[in-house]
C-alpha cells in the first residue's frame, strides 16, 4: 500500500488533495493526474463481490482490498530480490520432473512463470511453477502427495487458482498454481511472461518498481504486492493488444 499522501510514481500530492489521497492507495496507475483521485470515491461491487474503483472513467480492482484479504497485511516479505541467476530455469526443469508423475493424466501443460521465468529480469529467487490440468476434482489426492515434497496448501489466490509453497529454512523457494485448463490466470501468468521476455524496456520497468517496493516496504508481501498489481495489469493489457 502507498504512503498516505503519495502516487504510484513517488509524487506528493497536492496539499489540497491531502485528504482525498488515502482513496488513490493501490488504485492510481502512472499517467493519472493528481485530480482523478476524487473520481475514485465511486465504487461499485461486481456479482462475485470485488471491490472496484472508478479511474479516468475505467474500472480497475481494488487490489489494496483485494490482495490484503488473501495474503495478510503484516506478512514479511517472503525472500529478497536478486540478479537474475541463469540457474533458475534448470530448477525449474528440476521442479517440474518431480511435479509431473504427481499430476498423472490430468496434466495438460506445466509451464515456468512469474520473474524467474524472464531471463535478465531481477527477482525474488522463488521459482513459480504453473501446473495446467484438465480438471481438480482430485486436489486433495494431489496435496497429500504434495507434502511429501515439503508443499504446503497456501490460500487460494482466486477461485480456482490453488496455491502451494515451499520454503527450506524459513525462505520461499518455490511456488505452485494449479489451474483447470480454460482459467483466466493461465493466460494471464503466460502472457506477461512472455511479454516480459520480448520488452527489454519494460523488463527494466518492472526491475526498477519492484527494487523500489522491496526497498520502502514497511507493512510486508500485502504492500509489495499491491504496489505491483496496477503495472502487472498494464504488462497484461499491452500482451493481449499484441495477440
Amino acid at each position: 500500500m502507498l504512503r498516505y499522501g503519495e502516487c504510484l510514481v513517488c509524487r506528493p500530492w497536492p496539499k489540497t488533495f491531502q485528504n482525498q489521497a488515502r482513496f488513490c492507495q493501490g488504485f492510481v496507475v502512472k499517467g493519472f493526474s493528481e485530480t482523478s483521485v476524487v473520481r475514485l470515491l465511486v465504487t461499485k461491487t461486481t456479482d462475485t463481490g470485488e471491490k472496484l474503483r472508478r479511474c479516468d472513467g475505467r474500472w480497475v480492482l481494488a487490489y489494496a482490498a483485494v490482495t490484503s484479504a488473501r495474503y495478510g497485511r503484516g506478512m514479511p516479505l517472503t525472500s529478497s530480490i536478486t540478479d537474475y541467476d541463469d540457474g533458475w530455469p534448470r530448477l525449474y526443469e528440476a521442479e517440474a520432473k518431480l511435479l509431473r508423475p504427481i499430476f498423472g493424466d490430468a496434466c495438460v501443460e506445466i509451464h515456468h512463470v512469474g520473474s524467474t521465468a524472464v531471463e535478465g529480469l531481477a527477482a525474488k529467487p522463488e521459482i513459480d511453477v504453473l501446473v495446467v490440468v484438465s480438471d481438480s476434482s482430485r486436489l486433495n489426492q494431489w496435496q497429500a502427495e504434495l507434502l511429501r515434497l515439503k508443499y504446503k496448501r497456501g490460500g487460494d489466490l482466486m477461485e480456482g487458482h490453488h496455491f502451494f509453497k515451499r520454503d527450506r529454512g524459513g525462505v520461499r523457494t518455490h511456488k505452485l498454481h494449479i489451474c483447470s485448463s480454460g482459467h483466466s490466470q493461465i493466460s494471464r501468468m503466460i502472457g506477461i511472461r512472455d511479454h516480459l521476455r520480448g520488452s527489454p524496456f519494460d523488463r527494466q520497468a518492472y526491475a526498477e518498481l519492484k527494487l523500489r517496493l522491496e526497498r520502502e516496504n514497511r507493512s510486508g508481501i500485502a504492500e509489495y504486492l499491491d504496489g505491483k498489481a496496477p503495472f502487472l495489469d498494464e504488462l497484461y493489457r499491452k500482451s493481449q493488444a499484441v495477440g
